[in-house]
């Protein structure tokens, strides 16, 4: 394949063949199209397809494993990713984050969450679902998980906001009880109400339960304690005098073991004001 005149990859690159697409040439700049049979991951970051390049994206789209979206309210092409999305008919990796900041403010990159939760069209199998700093109403957020519920074995949510009248408690209530196939989440700094004000979920009441032995990671230095069907970790936010608040979670194991987790994750979810700020770690695709 080329681009202006540059060699991007050719017939003894390896993974690559001719696809049926053929050429598509123009006077500046050729590109021959081909299928990338090796590609790991495709990210969809400031896109303006014209239509001489969407051929080539497309080309690839039953091969690609996993996909980053990033959006944003200038973003002109949104209805062609849409179509893009749909048509990765054996994607296994989502990650969809906002190009600025979080809070739920409505427009235009709510249409993306709304118009995939909307469709009638098929949805790829996602198995790891990943969402970065965004706002949502709770009906939003439960309708666009929601698509993927019969597939998804893991999800992320980082700096994700929902507004005052929605629960992050009745979400993760919502997740236990839907999601028939989770076996690991991940959650940082969970936010609940409108800007400017938001406040964040924290966990730290756990601690307070009984029937539950902490240990402390030797690796992390964070608390964990075994349930029946995996660990669940806790982050504590390390305030400047002592231990602060707990804003980060994370669980792997069986099925069983995230239901549990997720069952008392929405017991102990307390939104609380913070004056510190949150240390967070933003999910990426993994690419094995």
């Amino acid at each position: 394949m080329t681009k202006k005149r540059r060699i991007v990859g050719n017939a003894r690159t390896p993974g690559w063949e001719r696809d049926d697409l053929g050429y598509i040439a123009k006077p500046d700049e050729i590109y021959e199209i081909r299928a990338l049979k090796n590609i790991g991951l495709m990210k969809l970051v400031w896109v303006h397809a014209t239509p001489c390049r969407k051929p080539l994206l497309e080309a690839a789209c039953a091969l690609i494993p996993a996909l980053e979206i990033e959006l944003d309210p200038r973003m002109r092409e949104l209805k062609w990713v849409e179509s893009f999305l749909i048509k990765c008919s054996n994607l296994k990796q989502l990650c969809v984050r906002f190009a600025t900041c979080g809070g739920y403010i409505p427009g235009l990159h709510h249409r993306f969450f709304n118009d995939i939760a909307a469709t009638p069209r098929v949805v790829p199998p996602v198995e790891t679902l990943m969402l970065v700093t965004n706002g949502f109403t709770q009906a939003q957020l439960t309708k666009f998980v929601g698509r993927f519920k019969d597939t998804i074995r893991s999800i992320e949510l980082c700096d994700i906001h929902i507004d005052e009248d929605g629960s992050w408690a009745s979400f993760l209530g919502w997740l236990q009880e839907n999601i028939p196939n989770l076996e690991r989440f991940e959650f940082q700094a969970l936010q609940h109400g409108r800007w400017p004000n938001p406040k964040t979920v924290c966990f730290e009441s756990i601690f307070k339960d009984p029937e539950l032995v902490f240990k402390d990671n030797p690796r992390t230095q964070n608390p964990y304690v075994e349930l029946a069907g995996g660990r669940l970790e806790l982050d504590t936010y390390r305030a400047t005098r002592g231990n602060g608040p707990v804003c980060n979670v994370a669980f792997k194991g069986s099925n069983a073991g995230a239901r549990e987790a997720l069952r008392l994750l929405a017991l102990a979810a307390v939104p609380r004001a913070l004056r510190e700020g949150l240390t967070r770690c933003m999910p990426r695709i993994r690419v094995w």
